[in-house]
C-alpha cells in the first residue's frame, strides 16, 4: 500500500502565504494529491508489468486508488488479490493440445527476465488442460495416477506491487517528484486566476 499525504502544517504555511487565494489551496492540494495518486498507480501497473510476465489487464484492476477530499488530503493505493494461476504468467504451450496424448512439456515463467523452465515435481510433469466448463489452467498430477490432479498458482499482486527489488523501490523516488510537479502546477493555476482578477 503506498499513502501520499500533506503534512496540516504545510497547508497552514501554504494558506498565510496565498491570502489571497486562502479558501482555494485545499482543493489544489486535493487535486494534486489525486493527480499524483493516479500517475504512481500508472507508474506501479507499467514497472509491475516490466517484471513479471502477468497481464496488464489484471493488474490495473487489482490495483486501486482511494482519492483524497479537502477535509483528508489523504490518497491511498491499494493492490488486492490472492495468489494467480500460473497459467495467468508466460506459458508454453499456452492452451491445450488437441489430442490429449500428444502433451508438450510444459514450461513457464513468471519473472520477464527468467527463462521458460519446465515444470515437473518428483517425476511428475505439469500441463495445460481445459475443463469441463471451459477454463484452462496449468495443472500437475498429485501422484503418478491420472487423478487427483492440482492447478498451479504463483505470486498475488499485492505481492508483485510490493516486491521491494523489482518495482515498489524502482517507483518510489518518482513519487515526491511528481507530487511536487503537480503542487506547482496547481499553484500556478491558482496564481493564473489571481492575475486574471485583478
Amino acid at each position: 500500500m503506498i499513502v501520499i499525504r500533506v503534512d496540516a502544517s504545510a497547508v497552514t504555511r501554504a494558506q498565510k502565504e496565498l491570502s489571497g487565494v486562502k479558501g482555494k489551496v485545499p482543493q489544489a492540494l486535493k487535486s494534486a494529491v489525486n493527480t499524483t495518486a493516479k500517475q504512481v498507480r500508472e507508474r506501479l501497473v507499467a514497472q509491475a508489468q516490466k517484471a513479471y510476465t502477468v497481464k496488464a489487464g489484471r493488474l490495473k484492476k487489482a490495483v486501486t486508488i482511494k482519492n483524497a477530499n479537502v477535509r483528508n488530503l489523504t490518497a491511498v493505493i491499494t493492490a488486492r488479490g490472492k495468489p494467480m494461476e500460473l497459467k495467468d504468467f508466460k506459458t508454453s504451450p499456452a492452451s491445450p493440445p488437441k489430442k490429449q496424448r500428444k502433451r508438450a512439456k510444459t514450461r513457464a515463467k513468471v519473472y520477464s527476465v527468467s527463462q521458460l523452465k519446465p515444470l515437473e515435481k518428483n517425476g511428475i510433469k505439469a500441463f495445460v488442460t481445459r475443463f469441463k466448463n471451459g477454463h484452462v489452467s496449468v495443472a500437475q498430477r498429485r501422484t503418478k495416477k491420472r487423478l487427483p490432479i492440482k492447478v498451479l498458482f504463483s505470486t498475488s499482486i499485492p505481492h508483485m506491487i510490493g516486491n521491494e527489488e523489482q518495482v515498489y523501490q524502482i517507483i518510489l523516488p518518482d513519487v515526491q517528484r511528481v507530487y511536487g510537479d503537480e503542487v506547482s502546477k496547481q499553484f500556478e493555476k491558482l496564481f493564473a486566476k489571481l492575475r486574471d482578477s485583478v
